[in-house]
């Protein structure tokens, strides 16, 4: 009984770096009155925000199924296929995190859940058709059942084709989420569930890429792949409430409008579950052995599946001591199973938090900690601290800084029963950011970050976890415009250069940019306003990561060079009243102007130039 209660010890001390910042959630404050034809968002992390109605660019410009309006990434074939993220992001390159982190840009993640406040019902649909390959439908509706109570409803469906054989991927999002406000305030509610599930056919990559590079077969169809069986399908399951109750409450102070402000002292309970399954199917032919020799499975057939069970029940103070600032500090366990076809782990810990908030005239300072003093993961900690500054109206600074300690990640590869085994030898890994930003008039925002990590894991080329010996030291200096040459014309970029003291293993490119210029211009005395404009973006060389589909991640690839790519998009968008209809030409230039080289990871073209149409339509009841 011992034995096993160390086991899961050692185990347990993988995922509480993952979940440390779900305590980071920004105070909820019920907004005032707004005015009748205002219509207000906010998510976890944010306050409300006004909703956007005028259909800017970045409203229905998005490129992937998150519709994210950034074309800096490396879309592994197709709509839905796994992304590789040229820009360093400690989220996403953490390759031994539980959940398939290639298809995280596929998920409705946490950050993106929206509460709505609005004063009439709002429902809004968006269809994208790519000739020949597949179709997106997303729909949202969101109502005020009075002025205190609001609920969301989301669902989106995703049906995609890739260029070459066996290349597929299905995948259904659902998300419903929740505002509720008492009519003394003393009440708030707030909560989501979503239910995502996704279905892909994996071909393992191409088996030549002169095939590609050369573009010797033209007919995508026919080209060699590594296998022509074999699927994955995953499945998540996430729900979150939170209850704050005020308990005091009194007059404070008031602004220069004479509008008054309590502070307030109350209770609150916070929950949160997250159930994750992953299976990989497939049928081995002879011919298969020659990418399967490393994987330590049968050469009949493969049939695996994982389940992982995450449970968080905390209970929390809050003080709003003015409108300047605020405090909280909670407590809670935390719960995890995480089972396969031949192992099952159970553990849990015990969690201590604090975030605080305070601003002073023009300055605002925040800073949080996360503790596990006992438990399966004593010792894991997180430290974080940022303070921001605004000068006048478009002037503005922010320096930050964090520092994390967290249990070896090698937990989150037991992806499969037979696979990849746990490793006690792994040292805790310690991560330690800092960075700053500067907001100015014309030049835009300049970003500079930097990171030294210690002790980082990743999936080696025989697909068992490594660990890196020594510090990895990175540089991150990036720079954000937008610029109005004439009053119809617009151009934005932005460009990062990235210093990697190590980029064997944290592969990545030194450069990368990406832009666009855009015309808006109206026709037919104003009643069809149309945005016709290119964009493009580049990546500088680097070392290929490769892409398991058994494993559904990245991992260090005995692989050549990839990138310096140069990919460009023409579009067009036409709207008339709350409809619009965008037609957009991507990877134009492939072939032409630009060779065949685009990949995104070892054997994994990004998709050939086709032409996509869609619709966007708000209804406003």
């Amino acid at each position: 009984m011992k034995k096993k209660f160390q086991t899961s010890k050692e185990v347990a001390m993988a995922f509480c770096a993952v979940f440390s910042g779900l305590s980071l959630q920004a105070q909820f404050q019920w907004p005032e009155p707004i005015p009748s034809v205002a219509f207000q968002y906010r998510t976890l992390q944010s306050d409300f925000k006004m909703l956007d109605t005028a259909f800017r660019p970045e409203l229905y410009g998005g490129f992937a199924f998150d519709e994210s309006t950034s074309r800096l990434r490396l879309e592994a074939g197709n709509l839905g296929a796994p992304v590789f993220e040229p820009i360093y992001n400690p989220m996403y390159h953490a390759y031994l995190h539980w959940g398939n982190y290639p298809f995280y840009h596929n998920r409705v993640r946490q950050e993106q859940v929206l509460f709505f406040k609005v004063t009439a019902p709002l429902t809004e649909a968006r269809y994208l058709q790519g000739y020949n390959r597949g179709q997106l439908f997303r729909i949202f509706h969101t109502q005020n059942i009075h002025s205190r109570w609001n609920f969301n409803l989301h669902w989106q469906r995703l049906n995609s084709e890739g260029f070459y054989p066996h290349m597929n991927t299905e995948r259904s999002n659902f998300t419903i989420s929740t505002d509720y406000c008492s009519p003394d305030k003393r009440y708030v509610f707030t909560g989501y569930y979503t239910y995502q599930r996704q279905l892909s056919n994996e071909n393992g990559g191409l088996r030549f890429d002169t095939v590609f590079t050369q573009n010797t077969r033209r007919d995508r169809p026919l080209v060699p792949v590594k296998f022509r069986e074999g699927r994955s399908v995953s499945s998540i399951q996430e729900a979150y409430f939170q209850h704050r109750y005020s308990l005091i409450s009194a007059i404070s102070d008031s602004d220069e409008t004479g509008r008054k402000y309590s502070s307030v002292t109350g209770i609150g309970h916070r929950m949160y579950y997250s159930g994750e399954k992953y299976q990989y199917i497939k049928s081995h032919r002879p011919d298969d052995t020659l990418y399967f020799r490393d994987f330590y499975y049968s050469f009949e057939k493969t049939d695996d599946s994982t389940a992982f069970i995450f449970f968080r029940n905390e209970a929390f103070l809050f003080a709003e001591l003015s409108k300047n600032a605020y405090a909280e500090a909670g407590a809670g366990f935390q719960h995890s199973l995480h089972g396969g076809r031949f192992h099952s782990r159970y553990f849990s810990q015990f969690r201590l938090y604090g975030d605080v908030s305070w601003k002073l005239n023009r300055l605002l300072l925040t800073a949080g900690i996360s503790h596990h003093p006992v438990g399966e993961a004593s010792g894991t900690s997180s430290l974080q601290a940022a303070a921001s500054i605004f000068w006048f109206k478009h002037y503005s600074a922010k320096a930050y800084i964090k520092n994390s300690v967290e249990a070896p990640h090698t937990f989150f590869v037991l992806h499969l029963s037979n696979l990849t085994a746990w490793n006690r030898t792994f040292s805790y890994i310690r991560y330690r950011e800092m960075g700053g930003t500067v907001e100015l008039p014309i030049v835009g925002t300049l970003e500079a970050k930097a990171w030294i990590n210690q002790g980082l894991l990743f999936i080696g080329d025989d697909l068992r976890p490594v660990q890196h010996q020594g510090p990895i030291s990175i540089a991150q200096f990036q720079w954000r415009t937008e610029y109005r040459p004439a009053k119809f014309l617009t151009y934005r970029h932005r460009i990062t250069n990235q210093q990697i003291s190590d980029r064997e293993v944290l592969r990545l490119p030194q450069w990368a940019a990406e832009a666009d210029v855009f015309a808006k211009f109206s026709l037919f005395r104003g009643n069809l306003s149309v945005i016709a404009g290119v964009g493009g973006m580049y990546v500088s060389r680097f070392k290929a990561m490769g892409y398991t589909p058994v494993l559904g991640t990245f991992y260090l690839a005995n692989s050549g060079l990839i990138g310096n790519t140069f990919i460009a998009d023409a579009f067009m968008h036409f709207q008339i009243k709350n409809a619009v209809i965008t037609v957009r030409y991507e990877n134009a230039t492939a072939g032409w102007l630009t060779p065949f080289n685009y990949f995104a990871a070892a054997g994994y073209p990004v998709a050939d130039p086709f032409l996509r149409v869609g619709i966007l339509w708000r209804f406003f009841n």
